[in-house]
């Protein structure tokens, strides 16, 4: 159950990222932290260690399929 609403809200959090990235500069270090606060609050029982792994493990798996384009 857990790991259920773990991968619903990461594709969730994805899908408001590909939207927003078209309208918005988004940084890293704010999407990683807003990402660790909505897994903290949806995923009951997960502690803050744990959001913060998934949330970095997944901020790495966006990086690496996003297209980025670097600000000059």
């Amino acid at each position: 159950m857990l790991y259920e609403v773990a991968v619903r809200t990461k594709e969730s959090r994805a899908e408001f990222l590909r939207t927003a990235s078209l309208t918005q500069n988004l940084s890293i270090s704010d999407v990683l932290q807003d990402f660790v606060e909505e897994l903290f609050g949806a995923v009951k029982g997960v502690d803050r260690t744990t959001a913060e792994l998934l949330a970095h493990g997944a901020v790495a798996e966006w990086l690496l399929v996003c297209p980025l384009q670097p600000m000059a």
